[in-house]
């Protein structure tokens, strides 16, 4: 019966036995898979979004020309949800700059309890 022999990482102290990653900043230095992927992770560039920019880019991925990142004072209508039909002749105005609610971007309707997923809103001309 062959034995895993186990090394330790030279990061976090722990001792594994799957096949080692190698570190990032030197490229030689072997650690264990678990640092790698946190190297890994950390190495990924970022860049810091403002609110409005975030809500552009979900409002784009929806491919709706028509969806609009809503702004405060827009006038808006509800379209390809079940709300769109019970309030299909009704225009609303946004009152709020977008939030992120449970993965979805949000914002407030004048008369409207809580907030709605802008990815479902069309502006209006008025």
């Amino acid at each position: 019966m062959k034995r895993k022999l186990s090394s330790v990482c030279p990061i976090c102290g722990r001792a594994y036995s799957e096949p080692p990653a190698l570190s990032r900043k030197d490229s030689t230095t072997e650690i264990c898979p678990e640092c790698g992927m946190m190297e890994a992770l950390a190495a990924i560039p970022r860049r810091r979004e403002e609110p409005a920019e975030r809500t552009r880019r979900a409002v784009q991925a929806t491919g709706n020309e028509k969806v609009i990142a809503p702004r405060i004072g827009d006038m808006v209508k509800m379209v390809n949800c079940l709300e769109a039909e019970h309030y299909a002749d009704r225009i609303w105005q946004v009152v709020s700059e977008p939030w992120k609610v449970c993965g979805s971007t949000v914002v407030k309707l004048k008369g409207f309890p809580g907030g709605f997923d802008v990815t479902k809103l069309e502006r209006m001309e008025v």
